[in-house]
């Protein structure tokens, strides 16, 4: 059956209506998060840093890739696991080619091989390694979590242009009412990206 275009642009409304009074979550900019980066000075705590920014992945995440995970020549991808859903589903997030390079040579100098995870460190241990590194960087100590930097990473995409479908699979959300919540913080910015197209 086909869809009217009113009924195929209810779901969004109803999105946008839910998150309309919602607490908008804690998150940083990218220059934030540059300048954070320009002062970190051991190369894996700034790598961890740089990863969950560049792919707004969870810490857990995160912290379980391992170098079989990255895909050094057939694109320049990442397989991240959702371990919050069954059977451990991954997805696959594109990484610029000057980060892959950082990578390549964490992963030589470290003499990490295949099955070896890029970093090494516990749930707790990680969230306080980029906690610090964010306050050590200039932001403030609430927005200072790794968390903080997956809702930079989506509000950031937003307001670049980027779909909110394709940010829902980015961050793998299994509902796009959860990414949604974004458009709250991204405002104007989004409803002028919205204003040019034609329906």
């Amino acid at each position: 059956k086909t869809l009217t275009k009113s009924s195929a642009l209810l779901p969004a409304r109803v999105a946008l209506t839910r998150v309309a009074s919602a607490e908008l979550p804690d998150y940083v900019r990218m220059d934030e998060v540059h300048h954070a980066l320009d002062l970190i000075a051991k190369p894996r705590v700034r790598a961890l840093v740089e990863f969950l920014w560049l792919t707004g992945c969870r810490i857990s995440e995160a912290l379980s890739v391992t170098v079989a995970d990255v895909n050094f020549h057939g694109g320049g991808i990442v397989a991240l696991h959702t371990l919050k859903k069954k059977g451990h589903a991954a997805r696959t997030i594109p990484l610029p080619a000057a980060f892959l390079g950082q990578v390549a040579v964490l992963v030589n100098t470290e003499g990490l091989k295949g099955e070896d995870r890029l970093f090494p460190w516990s749930r707790s241990r990680g969230f306080e390694i980029v906690r610090d590194a964010l306050v050590a960087g200039g932001i403030d100590r609430p927005r200072a979590h790794p968390h903080a930097l997956r809702h930079g990473h989506a509000i950031h995409a937003l307001t670049s242009g980027a779909p909110l479908n394709i940010v829902q699979r980015a961050l793998g959300h299994a509902n796009i009412t959860t990414t949604s919540l974004y458009l709250a913080v991204t405002g104007a910015d989004v409803a002028r990206f919205y204003n040019t197209m034609t329906w």
